[in-house]
């Protein structure tokens, strides 16, 4: 599901690089041919440490103890349920009480910056992307208990590796992969004369002028601070070359938009408005290939806990394979495992899987992080959590794709250099 290969990386390789306006147009060039962006969704409603490969032991849960666990709100509200549910069994079995603490995915960074201010707060944070790179002073060194997943499923998925791994310790345990790809209208684009999804970003740049030549709604992806679909449509389209999309979506407003499958499952399983003419795609491909970007989720035992052995067990118990797959299957393919054994999940393989669901399968393969190709870093991390890729993108896309793409650019540049030339 994931590469598994070891990746050298270029660690001395800066991260921003100035972009030439002939690299940036045919992105900024999508804006011009209809491609609706954020105004209308709003409208719309110290020292490297080697990691031993030695498996250590397993780690005990006491009984009596008490644990928090914080984590997003699951676009599948089924799964959250099914998360619930194991870690009340696991509650049960071992006599701890498990108390989950939900909240939106856009409010997670705030509560787990305060946790980590306060060094108090919830034993297990599921933490974005590179969090454990911001966070690392107060995340709990897991790699023994990594080790022993890897021992027992497998190579871990190249992004989750990446974003846990911190000078060499895990400060993280993997945990999932939420894989974006393209839901979109196969009946407006059989109208438009649109044979299939776009293959390029240059395909879609046509498909985009198709379908506002025939009147039907346009294809539209954000361009705002969006922790989830903003971030994973902009740096794919920036490695191509060198507000609520779902209810649009939902709405009959758009005809194509980035997500997680939520947008299909919810019209399969509660709408039934577009289920029957909505297929999915995985991202175009550019000059460079093609890129993916997926939202991430890694589960990490802070270092203020009194009950890290617990919490750990938590984690390694949700992650057994029979318990984690129930809990994609419940998700519907919303989620992919990150490690190898997953890899051949049910729900994507299974005689019965959806076949519509097989792009969230194949996008997990090419995905890469914010900062790519260099190794996620805090100071990658921090240049993420501040959309500046995002940002470039948006301005450039004001009045119908007509903004100033230079000054773009160039504030880019700027903000990254603020952050990665900063003394530390």
């Amino acid at each position: 599901m994931s590469e598994r290969s070891e990746q050298s990386h270029e660690p001395e390789r800066r991260v921003w690089v100035s972009l030439t306006r002939r690299k940036f147009i045919g992105a900024a060039g999508l804006a011009a041919a209809g491609l609706a962006t954020g105004s209308l969704l709003e409208a719309c409603g110290g020292e490297t440490a080697t990691p031993s490969t030695t498996p250590g032991s397993v780690p005990s849960p006491r009984q009596g103890a008490s644990i928090r666990l914080l984590q997003w709100v699951h676009f599948v509200p089924a799964a959250d349920n099914e998360f619930i549910r194991q870690c009340n069994e696991f509650g049960d079995k071992f006599g701890v009480k498990v108390a989950v603490e939900r909240i939106t995915a856009d409010q997670l960074q705030t509560k787990t910056a305060a946790a980590v201010e306060a060094s108090n707060g919830p034993d297990i944070i599921q933490m974005q992307y590179g969090w454990p790179h911001l966070y690392s002073a107060q995340c709990e060194d897991v790699t023994k208990e990594v080790n022993l997943l890897r021992q027992r499923l497998g190579a871990v998925a190249q992004v989750n590796d990446a974003f846990t791994k911190v000078d060499g310790v895990y400060r993280a345990i993997p945990y999932t992969v939420v894989p974006n790809a393209w839901s979109y209208r196969t009946d407006y684009f059989e109208k438009a004369g649109i044979s299939g999804f776009p293959k390029t970003w240059d395909d879609l740049t046509q498909a985009c002028a198709k379908l506002k030549a025939a009147g039907l709604p346009p294809i539209a992806q954000t361009d705002g601070h969006a922790y989830g679909d903003s971030l994973t449509m902009w740096n794919p389209v920036l490695w191509s070359f060198d507000p609520d999309n779902n209810q649009a979506y939902h709405a009959d407003r758009i005809s194509a938009t980035l997500n997680g499958a939520s947008i299909y499952i919810r019209e399969k399983g509660e709408f039934h408005h577009f289920d029957k003419v909505t297929d999915n795609a995985i991202v175009p491909a550019g000059p460079k290939g093609t890129f993916t970007m997926n939202l991430i989720f890694n589960h990490a035992v802070m270092k203020y806990s009194p009950e890290k052995d617990t919490a750990k067990a938590l984690i390694l118990y949700l992650m057994e394979k029979d318990n984690y797959f129930k809990y994609t299957k419940v998700a519907g393919g919303y989620n992919a495992g990150p490690f190898a054994a997953f890899d051949n999940d049910p729900v994507f393989t299974a005689p019965d899987a959806d076949p519509k669901m097989k792009p969230y399968q194949q996008v997990v393969k090419p995905g890469k992080w914010p900062g790519w190709p260099a190794p996620p870093s805090k100071k990658s991390s921090q240049a993420q959590t501040q959309y500046i890729v995002a940002d470039m993108f948006a301005k450039s896309l004001q009045a119908g794709g007509t903004g100033d793409m230079e000054a773009a650019i160039k504030e880019a540049e700027a903000r990254l250099k603020a952050i990665f030339e900063r003394p530390t």
